[in-house]
């Protein structure tokens, strides 16, 4: 390509560099603007005003403005400042600025051509890449005079440093503007060439040019000074480099392992992780002999972590540990590099799994975070940490949930847990178009290749003069290394060794445990960790990556006010902090040169640090005192909690696709029948299991658990405040359980409990009725039966009922106007989360609030339904979300649920188009049956537990029938009895033979209500008519009780872990046994039926 200047070219190459200064840096100037465009102005101050962390918070722009001295018109002034006003009264010219000049003009000059071949797009940086790359190789060349190391006396160590320009990273920074210049050319038919291809080059060439290259720095001269910015950081941190190796080559060959014999530097990779303190990163160098990995931070974190390693090691674990060798140099450091290709057997994978789990109760006691995938090697059967800057990060409380007002007390359990040092599987989660994504980074589980969860921006038609930046799911960088090999080459999942896992977890707390007071005295393995600086994740990297990204839109590059507007997207944050207005401005200071902002926290006294420039900015606990209390507040009920999470969390991520697989159990036919009271004792002691995992806050309460997202993905979670497996769910079940059994302690959790739903709906109410609010969005509050509001709505009902508690039936009835609004937002429809189970809930509002207006919205919830049908050429059914838009048969997500609950409606207000409603969906139903198995075809693609066809309450023949039952229990409904004894009949059969009818008796593998075997019992005893199958029953319960009470019980969970929400897991196990112990006191929740004492409805 031709780099030569044409005639005529531009002029010398000044820049208004006036306007690339950021609003601190005008305001610094001495002088007022002098000529102001003020509509100009006023329209760039809305743009302002528009923010969302101005516009959607209790802060408004006038108080970011007060901060800095400025009014709105002050501030409109400088927005439409002219050009030439802010020439006039511009400051001293800046070092970037004479940098830019120096760089360009000397590539010029002296036709410097270090780079060979072209350069794409960077054609337009050229001569600053030229300059820099000349200005660092002549410093380099006078810093080499007089080195006697064979390292540093080789002639090629220069070319190793000048190799590691970055000029990815710079691409990033410049390509959107050059794709919109490129974009503008072609529209302007400013290219040659006969394909896209070729125009494309010619762009390229066009670029290398300075008639073309000047006037685009001129206009993009905020990008012109992050270039060279940028570049400038490059040459100081490779001076840098350079001076640390030459000052530390020896120590390097007999401090570090593999680098005794290290004679020539073969290649240099600069640039391993973010780029933070003025450009500086992580590198690789690789020698002739050993590989080093250079580290520009203080590795005294990483030296006192080491002596914790061997002082372990030295009490004779299982197992041994490993770490890192670490060479501490100051500011810097020098570590081993680990290889990662060493197989193991089936025994080392073992030992692998139990060191992981080791390794997290580690870093539990620490008070660690942040440790993902890039941060864990695997050494052959050694997980080694390789990234220890966030150990003893003691203050997690941004990371946990607030709801408005009031902190969620298990969200605070679950941040202060193992769970959140990033080492155990915890996906995200997140929806759009294409379906639901995930992602996890965790240290044992995640690994390079994943999708991204949200769609990012990527370059179509690359090369080409049609190239343009759109948004979609991308595969990220394959790294894999966090996982062991085995002799086969294929990556260990630790998830499928979780009893190791868990077991070296369980001895390493021990350890902590037994010896805290050795641990944590003067001179023991904590004192190494005394004055030193944690980093302090304030928010999540990509938070930041996504934001600086973003500032490199051409719009925020021609004016510094308007990059200055995109990074102040960072003011919201930081919400709870009273230094938060200093922190945002750190991270703005830092996000403006490029770098991804730092915090530190010194370990000693809890001072918060900006890193650029390194100063205090506010007062945190002491992480060291933090973590000397949790070494000494270890104990047994604390182990086995963070056991629980550790297998639960690792249990979640194997019930996924073809992973998925549900526990199992059998017992031989009892000679015994159930008693009821072996189901009230059963019930109770379930109970009081639960009761034992609730976390109690001073004015919270909560428990964590297992929870189904999108019916496909499992995570550990904070209980929810709703129905399904939510407090709300929980609560009802305990207090079924208190009022068969009379425990008194349990119906006092349980009065509590309600006050606490009581105040989480008053919250919800009052931000929903606030005037200024947002509308309700049906994203946030969907409506269905079993979900946050129409889930507590019933609860409190309920309770209302049972207990006279009056005050507890208000905050239900002032809910109804909140679903009113969101009804035709609905598309689930369906029992669980969309009208069908809104309408049941209303019926069962209306026995014990007559007249209040429950009817009113179940009708509503009705018209909706009617409005959303899909018709067939047999019967009407309605699309499931979750079911790429087909429509479902079934009880919880399909037609049956809709039909029971317009059934139940008709009752009580009769309506033709009801009675047509249920006619159709029972008529779309059945046209699924197939003729040879009897059974109702499961139309669902995938399904939990990875069967063909599930027997369930949610899914199959079970929930059916249940369905046909309610809908017999009702007067008017206009279907054929015959018809409906006769699906009924059919559902029983089907149900019974799922493993009831052999001995031994297996049911469908776990216990719980929603898609195990209590709730299937209970839906045998509901809707069975055959003699032999009724007088099998009290036989089938013993079986289970049996089962549940010698192997424990099963939740309808991965591998049947324990966990206490209402459907899937202890609390409806509890619920059910209670019911069977006494079905006229406990009402059935499978049907939503109302309060007994009210509106009862049983099939015949």
């Amino acid at each position: 390509m031709n780099n030569a200047t044409p005639a005529g070219a531009s002029s010398a190459p000044e820049l208004p560099w006036h306007l690339s200064s950021t609003l601190s840096e005008r305001l610094s100037w001495n002088s007022e603007p002098g000529t102001t465009d003020l509509e100009r102005g006023a329209r760039r101050l809305e743009m302002w005003s528009e923010l969302k962390c101005f516009n959607e918070t209790d802060r408004d722009l006038s108080d970011w403005l007060a901060v800095r001295d400025l009014t709105a018109e002050g501030f409109t002034a400088l927005l439409g400042e002219t050009e030439p006003s802010l020439r006039e009264r511009r400051g001293e010219e800046p070092e970037w600025h004479r940098t830019f000049v120096q760089w360009w003009e000397a590539t010029r000059r002296e036709h410097l051509h270090r780079f060979r071949g072209d350069l794409q797009l960077l054609e337009w940086a050229r001569p600053l890449l030229e300059g820099a790359l000349e200005e660092l190789a002549v410093e380099l060349n006078a810093r080499s005079e007089g080195q006697t190391d064979p390292v540093l006396k080789d002639p090629q160590i220069l070319e190793r440093m000048l190799d590691t320009v970055p000029m990815q990273h710079l691409l990033t920074l410049m390509q959107r503007a050059l794709v919109l210049e490129l974009n503008v050319f072609r529209v302007e038919g400013r290219l040659t060439g006969e394909d896209p291809g070729q125009r494309f080059q010619d762009f390229c060439r066009q670029l290398s040019t300075d008639e073309v290259a000047l006037p685009l720095w001129r206009e993009y001269c905020v990008l012109a000074r992050l270039v060279v910015t940028q570049l400038r950081f490059w040459i100081d941190t490779q001076l840098e480099l350079f001076t640390a190796l030459a000052d530390d080559i020896e120590l390097i060959r007999s401090e570090i392992p593999g680098m005794a014999d290290a004679g020539r530097l073969e290649s240099i990779s600069i640039g391993e992780g973010d780029r933070h303190r003025n450009g500086r990163s992580v590198g690789i160098l690789r020698f002739d002999q050993g590989t080093v990995v250079y580290k520009p931070r203080n590795l005294g974190m990483d030296v006192a972590y080491n002596g914790l390693i061997d002082w372990i090691n030295a009490q004779d674990p299982s197992h041994d540990l490993r770490s890192v060798a670490t060479l501490h140099r100051g500011e810097h450091g020098w570590a081993q590099f680990l290889e990662s290709d060493q197989a193991v057997g089936a025994a080392g994978a073992e030992r692998f799994a139990w060191r992981t789990g080791a390794l997290a109760a580690v870093l539990y006691a620490l008070h660690a975070t942040d440790f993902h995938f890039e941060n864990v090697m695997a050494s052959g059967e050694y997980p080694v940490l390789v990234d220890l800057e966030t150990l003893l990060h003691s203050d997690k409380t941004d990371a946990v949930a607030k709801v408005e007002g009031t902190t969620d007390i298990s969200a605070i359990a679950l941040a202060d847990s193992v769970h959140s040092t990033g080492i155990l599987p915890n996906p995200i989660i997140m929806r759009d178009d294409d379906g639901v994504h995930a992602l996890d980074m965790s240290g044992a589980v995640g690994k390079g290749g994943q999708q991204t969860p949200m769609a990012v921006p990527i370059w179509e038609n690359g090369d080409t003069d049609s190239m343009r930046l759109v948004k979609q799911h991308a595969a990220m960088d394959d790294a894999e290394h966090n996982q062991a090999v085995d002799e086969d080459g294929n990556h260990v999942d630790i998830a499928h060794h979780r009893a190791s896992v868990v077991a070296g977890f369980a001895e390493i707390y021990s350890l902590f445990q037994d010896h805290a007071e050795a641990l944590v005295a003067p001179g023991g393995p904590m004192a190494a960790f005394e004055r030193l600086h944690t980093r302090h994740i304030a928010r999540a990297t990509h938070i930041y990556g996504t934001v600086l990204l973003e500032s490199t839109h051409p719009d925020f590059l021609r004016d510094g006010l308007d990059r200055d507007r995109s990074l102040s997207r960072l003011h919201l944050g930081h919400e709870s902090r009273t230094e938060r207005v200093v922190m945002i401005e750190s991270e703005i200071a830092e996000l403006t040169v490029g770098d991804v902002p730092v915090f530190t926290i010194d370990t000693s006294t809890g001072v918060l640090y900006g890193s650029t420039p390194p100063r205090p900015l506010g007062q945190r606990e002491r992480p060291i005192t933090d973590v000397t209390n949790r070494i000494r507040d270890m104990g047994d009920d604390d182990r086995l909690r963070q056991q629980w999470i550790v297998d639960a969390a690792l249990a979640a991520t194997t019930m996924i696709g073809k992973e998925a697989r549900w526990p199992n159990w059998s017992q031989p036919v009892p000679s015994d029948p159930v008693g009821s009271g072996d189901l009230e004792e059963q019930s109770l002691a379930i109970a009081k299991r639960i009761q034992s995992l609730l976390i109690r806050g001073e004015d919270t309460m909560g428990w964590l658990g297992l929870d189904l997202v999108d019916e496909t993905h499992w995570i550990l979670t904070p209980a929810p405040i709703g129905f399904y497996n939510g407090i709300g769910g929980i609560t009802h079940a305990l207090d079924a359980v208190a009022s068969v059994t009379g425990d008194l302690t349990l119906a006092e959790d349980v009065e509590r409990l309600y006050d606490y739903v009581v105040r989480r709906m008053q919250i919800l109410l009052d931000t929903n009725e606030d005037p200024g609010a947002p509308p309700p969005s049906i994203d946030l509050i969907p409506v269905g039966g079993f979900n946050e509001v129409a889930g507590s709505i019933y609860v409190l009902s309920h309770a209302a009922h049972r207990h006279g508690r009056q005050d507890w039936l208000e905050p239900a009835l002032r809910l109804m106007p909140l679903l009113d609004r969101l009804v035709d937002q609905d598309t689930n429809l369906d029992i669980i989360s969309g009208c069908a189970g809104l309408m049941l809930v209303m019926e069962s509002l209306e026995a014990v609030a007559p007249g209040q207006g429950a009817l009113d919205l179940a009708h509503r919830a009705a018209r909706r339904l009617l409005a959303t049908r899909k018709e067939f050429a047999e019967g009407w059914g309605w699309v499931s979300p979750m079911n790429d838009g087909a429509a479902l048969n079934g009880y919880s997500h399909g037609a049956a649920g809709v039909a029971a609950a317009f059934a139940r409606l008709n009752a009580l207000s009769p309506n033709e188009r009801y009675r047509e409603a249920i006619a159709r969906a029972l008529a779309f139903e059945n046209s699924t049956i197939d003729a040879e198995s009897e059974l109702w075809t499961d139309l669902r693609p995938a399904n939990p537990g990875g069967r063909t066809v599930m027997n369930a309450w949610c899914h199959g023949a079970p929930g059916i029938g249940l369905a046909r039952h309610m809908i017999l229990g009702t007067e008017g409904h206009g279907v054929d009895r015959a018809v409906l004894r006769s699906d009924r009949e059919r559902a029983s059969r089907i149900l019974y033979r799922a493993g009831w009818d052999s001995d031994p008796i297996t049911g469908t593998g776990n216990h719980s209500i929603c898609h195990g075997d209590v709730g299937n019992l209970l839906m045998l005893d509901t809707i069975a008519t055959n003699p032999d199958v009724r007088e099998q029953l009290p036989y089938l319960w013993k079986a289970v009780l049996t089962d549940g009470a010698e192997n424990g019980w099963l939740c309808g969970v991965p591998h049947g872990v324990e966990t206490p929400g209402l459907m899937t897991g202890l609390a409806g196990i509890a619920w059910g046994l209670a019911r069977k112990a006494s079905p006229t006191t406990v009402g059935d929740l499978l049907q939503l039926d109302a309060p007994r004492g009210g509106v009862r409805h049983g099939g015949n």
